[in-house]
């Protein structure tokens, strides 16, 4: 038996989506699969997203992982606290979107001048081009 969305989508595809789009920086895509695993999946979800942060970020941002505990700590105080039972969808984009930026924003390695291949250094020093075939 596969395990479903309430719009009945399966839970591994839908939990796949929300890494791999956290893995790319897409935050709005990530926030929408996210929020389609919270309804039914919300345990499994801040499970993910903790694991995502241990793997996927890791030492890019060591704060991810205590930010998506408060986030979740959060959640759930607002879901216990709450008359109705019901969370703030609020605390998940919160932890998406540290989680989305926390790669996005990584300083990018710049090649130090004279970098490149052997050839091309040497293209570079007798001043013949590289003839690409068709």
């Amino acid at each position: 038996m596969q395990l479903r969305t309430e719009r009945g989508y399966a839970l591994d595809e839908i939990s796949s989506a929300v890494q791999k789009y956290i893995r790319r920086g897409w935050e709005e895509q990530a926030m929408w699969f996210a929020h389609e695993m919270e309804t039914r999946f919300h345990c499994y979800l801040w499970r993910r997203l903790a694991v995502i942060a241990c793997e996927d970020i890791g030492v890019a941002n060591p704060l991810a992982i205590q930010v998506v505990n408060a986030c979740r700590d959060a959640y759930y105080f607002h879901r216990n606290t709450n008359t109705r039972g019901a969370s703030d969808p609020n605390f998940v984009s919160m932890a998406i979107m540290y989680l989305c930026r926390s790669l996005t924003q990584e300083p990018r390695r710049q090649r130090p001048a004279g970098a490149g291949t052997t050839r091309a250094r040497r293209g570079r020093e007798t001043g013949q081009r590289r003839v690409r075939g068709p």
